[in-house]
């Protein structure tokens, strides 16, 4: 039902002041419970006595003050009177919320407030202090559930304590909070440096400027700076420093620059132009001016003058550039022209040229001074041309080669004349590149030779892309992987054209090559009766392995025979080792698609009386005089694979295949491979010999016909490769091209791949 049972106990501990009976009264938020509040539990004298140390019990629901304060009082009377005097009973608690505390930065005024709860029948008189000094007081009235108080004051800097007190005569309960005022420090605030400019004509500036100070959110006004505002600073920079003093022995300072910068250019009057009229023949005379007086704002200027007073002027006019500069770095310039009117001639010079065998060359020459002017061509001594000022040579009947071109011009006075060569060149062509295929690893060299007219350039380019720093006729490409192979050019550009020759690197090989490896020739092989198979021999053709054998073995894939012991099969490796694989193994016993497998490690040889079947056979001989027709070698021949062992991989691999007699035939249905298992051996940089010249000498240990690559480091951490070699015997003497400084210089030597 939403209802709280609330209990009430009292014990009487002092003998009531007169003889019973008693009545009680109880209540919830300082109202009294009337009659039916009680459940007819009745709250008159009748039926209810209470004596000296008696407990009463009164228990009773309400469904409304179930939360608030509750007391219990037991009135005592004379019976017939109305009057009932209160003996005693459970008291009224006094709930008293407290302010917030308070936190301000400065010395202010600050309103606090705090609520207290009168559930009872007296007076409450409430009690404000600041840091224990009581400040104000108010009165709250019985039965208030929930009065706000409020106090207000101004708090000056510092931490302090409000204490709030409310009683009612009986308790006086309290509670703090803080009111924390803070405490601002002397400061003093300077402007930003300040820059500005001189005053006109001044070499100073007034600058004006304005510097705070506080104390407690509190302006401070004696505040002193040097130098003062308003001061006239000079050029360059000063400091200005300002303290604050509050009176009360507390200063704090601050600073601050003042630049004034010149920027005022320096002034002068421009010299006039001057003209001078020499005697004939003279084609140069020294011109004097005076050099003007610059004024500026700031000492320290000077003035110069290009050409200066006195220089020698030629015939025409000639520009005159004066040019002030004060000690800011301001500058001021005027010009003013020197004119020289001679009576001599001059002309401008020819320019050489360049030009194909066909084309037109046309020089000109500009003549300057009195006229009129006549002129004389010559080519190679010949005489050629009008008299004009330019000249047009068809090249197209000149030899290849340099001419001479000359022009003479006189005005009557004088006779002057200008010589330049005119280049006829050919066209430009280039030899061919040609066409490379290179196993992985190798060294590949592009080159062209230049026909015609140089100076010739080079550009190299790969699939259409520039090559860095390869502007020779040659290209070389060193340690070459599988991403080198792609078509090469070459631009080659004469005076008079350029062409471009292209060719293709092919790479062979991998970049990574694993062992074992297995090579197979897939081509359909038949064995005709009573003779060579075709082709004879089939052939593997092993490229760009390096290394040694550890083993081989040799599969024959869907062989096919009507008789097979008529089958002679003979193994030739690319250092001439020949291996007897099979002979009269079989007999008559047709062999039909049987895929054979021939290692020395395996269990049995190829039976010679019963059929042949898929599966792996020792090499096999049961005819120790077969032989085989050119260009099959002689007898003696192996029966052991192990006879490879140690040997190169690269080379022709050739299979002979013989029918020894007649009647019968095969084939060899999907070819046959070959599987090696390698080794590479490791190289080796020793013997190092520094030789009278500075460079240094090493010798390379590796394997014969294997590719290997001389890096050199500084720091054991960036190789650059120094030297690519194929070992054409077991140790290879290497030498630096050049001496080297770098210090340390380290080599490592590496195989490839």
């Amino acid at each position: 039902s939403g209802r709280a049972l609330l209990g009430f106990s009292s014990v009487f501990t002092a003998p009531p002041p007169a003889a019973g009976p008693y009545a009680y009264m109880a209540g919830v938020a300082g109202v009294t419970l009337v009659k039916q509040d009680f459940n007819n539990i009745d709250p008159t004298p009748d039926g209810l006595a209470i004596g000296v140390n008696d407990t009463l019990d009164v228990s009773y629901w309400h469904q409304y003050f179930s939360s608030y304060p509750s007391f219990l009082k037991v009135l005592g009377y004379v019976s017939g009177t109305a009057n009932a005097a209160a003996l005693g009973g459970s008291h009224i608690s006094i709930p008293i919320t407290c302010p917030n505390p308070v936190a301000v930065p400065c010395p202010t005024t600050i309103s606090l407030t705090g609520q207290v709860f009168n559930a009872g029948c007296q007076l409450l008189t409430v009690t404000w202090k600041v840091d224990g000094v009581p400040v104000q007081t108010n009165l709250v009235p019985a039965n208030t559930p929930n009065a706000s108080l409020t106090m207000t004051r101004y708090y000056v800097s510092g931490n302090h304590t409000v204490t709030l007190t409310a009683s009612d005569g009986v308790l006086s309960p309290s509670c703090n909070t803080a009111a924390n005022v803070g405490a601002i420090p002397l400061a003093v605030s300077c402007p930003a440096s300040i820059v500005t400019n001189t005053t006109p004509g001044q070499c100073t500036a007034v600058v004006t400027y304005n510097v705070t100070a506080s104390k407690d959110c509190v302006a401070v006004t004696n505040v002193v700076c040097n130098p003062l505002s308003g001061y006239t600073f000079p050029k360059g920079v000063t400091t200005v420093t300002c303290t604050a003093d509050d009176g009360a022995g507390h200063t704090a300072n601050c600073s601050f620059n003042v630049t004034v910068i010149d920027a005022q250019a320096p002034a002068f009057v421009c010299p006039a132009n001057i003209v001078t009229n020499p005697p004939p023949g003279i084609f140069q005379v020294p011109v004097n001016f005076a050099i003007p007086t610059p004024t500026d704002n700031c000492p320290g200027v000077s003035m110069v003058c290009t050409p200066a007073s006195g220089s020698m002027f030629s015939d025409g006019a000639t520009l005159v550039t004066c040019k002030a500069t004060d000690a800011a770095g301001n500058t001021n310039l005027c010009i003013f022209v020197v004119t020289v009117n001679t009576t001599n001639a001059t002309i401008s010079p020819l320019i050489a040229q360049t030009k194909c065998q066909g084309e037109t060359a046309v020089f000109s020459t500009v003549p300057s001074g009195p006229g009129p002017f006549t002129f004389a061509w010559r080519l190679d001594s010949n005489p050629v041309g009008t008299n004009g000022p330019a000249l047009a040579i068809a090249t197209g009947s000149l030899s290849i080669g340099n001419h001479s071109v000359q022009v003479s011009m006189t005005n009557g006075n004088s006779v002057v004349s200008s010589t330049a060569t005119l280049t006829v060149g050919s066209l430009t062509s280039a030899t061919p590149l040609t066409n490379l295929t290179r196993c992985v690893c190798e060294s590949a060299v592009f080159a062209t030779t230049p026909i015609g007219t140089g100076p010739f350039s080079f550009l190299w380019l790969k699939d259409g892309q520039v090559l860095p720093n390869q502007s020779s006729n040659s290209l070389t490409l060193q340690s070459l992987k599988t991403a080198s192979a792609g078509t090469y050019s070459v631009v080659v550009a004469g005076t008079c054209n350029r062409v471009t020759n292209s060719a293709t690197l092919t790479l062979e090989g991998s970049d990574n090559p694993t062992s074992p490896l297995v090579l197979t020739n897939e081509a359909y092989l038949p064995i005709n009766d009573f003779g060579p198979a075709t082709p004879y021999p089939s052939v593997i053709n092993v490229k760009c392995i390096s290394g040694t054998i550890r083993k081989l073995t040799v599969t024959l894939y869907s062989l096919t025979h009507t008789f097979p012991g008529d089958i002679d099969l003979l193994l030739v490796g690319p250092n001439g080792q020949a291996l007897k694989l099979m002979s009269d193994a079989g007999n008559y016993f047709e062999a039909e698609d049987a895929t054979l497998t021939f290692d020395d490690d395996a269990a049995d040889f190829l039976p010679q009386v019963t059929g042949i079947v898929t599966g792996t056979f020792k090499p096999t001989d049961y005819e120790e005089f077969d032989s085989f027709d050119n260009p099959a070698p002689s007898p003696p021949y192996t029966n052991r694979l192990s006879a490879f062992i140690g040997s190169g991989l690269n080379g022709n691999w050739s299979l002979y295949v013989m029918d020894d007699e007649t009647l019968d035939a095969g084939s060899i249905g999907h070819g046959w491979s070959l599987r090696f298992d390698w080794d590479i051996t490791h190289p080796q940089l020793r013997s190092p010999l520094k030789l009278g010249d500075g460079r240094y000498q090493f010798t390379l240990s590796g394997e014969v016909g294997r590719t290997h690559v001389i890096q050199r480091s500084t720091n054991l951490q960036n190789w650059i490769s120094v030297s690519t070699n194929t070992l054409t015997g077991t140790n290879l003497i290497y030498v630096e091209p050049s001496a080297t400084n770098a210090s340390p210089g380290y080599y490592r030597a590496l195989c490839c791949p």
